[in-house]
């Protein structure tokens, strides 16, 4: 069960990224709403996410797959079906629909739009590139979120207390296949 607790971590941080970018619409910001878009619409991309609790590497092809690394295991998605690998053992979970949490969140957080204010900060160097960053508070919890766009329009980075999203590799090719 603790190996399934990261796992739903992992989703739970993909369904904030998408969150996060659906909080443009709060101040109808259309270039973070459109970074949402674009970013929605890459065929590939990977995606490292840091926290306390240590790294995740997952690559992502859309639709409906993704592979997952991370200190305890690995986890495969091919469509609605998830491989988990924990001790060395794959073990197949069919009808387990993890990609579900990226399904069309504009839609999904429009309704929550007044809960949040969106500041566009401008353009930072972060990490050695130049991107354009803007901060997303939450009104009613109280907390703040930083999402980056790069040159090409895309969501690139995002964090959130000690949690950081870094998105890369953008259209590259990526075999994810079934390990069973």
């Amino acid at each position: 069960m603790r190996y399934f607790s990261k796992i739903t971590g992992l989703v739970a941080t993909l369904a904030f990224a998408a969150m996060c970018a659906g909080l443009a619409l709060a101040d109808g910001s259309s270039a973070l709403k459109d970074a949402l878009v674009a970013t929605m619409k890459l065929t590939t991309y990977h995606m490292t996410m840091t926290s306390p609790q240590g790294v995740v590497e997952a690559d992502i092809v859309n639709p409906g797959r993704m592979h997952v690394k991370m200190k305890d295991g690995e986890m495969i998605v091919v469509d609605k079906t998830m491989y988990m690998k924990q001790a060395g053992v794959w073990t197949k979970y069919p009808g387990v629909d993890v990609m579900q949490t990226q399904t069309d969140p504009l839609k999904a957080f429009a309704a929550k739009a007044a809960d949040y204010q969106v500041d566009d900060l401008g353009m930072k160097l972060v990490d050695g590139a130049t991107l354009h960053a803007y901060r997303t508070t939450n009104l009613k919890k109280k907390y703040l979120a930083m999402m980056y766009i790069d040159g090409s329009g895309r969501i690139v980075r995002m964090e959130t207390g000690t949690m950081v999203m870094v998105m890369s590799k953008f259209g590259e090719a990526v075999t994810i296949v079934a390990p069973m």
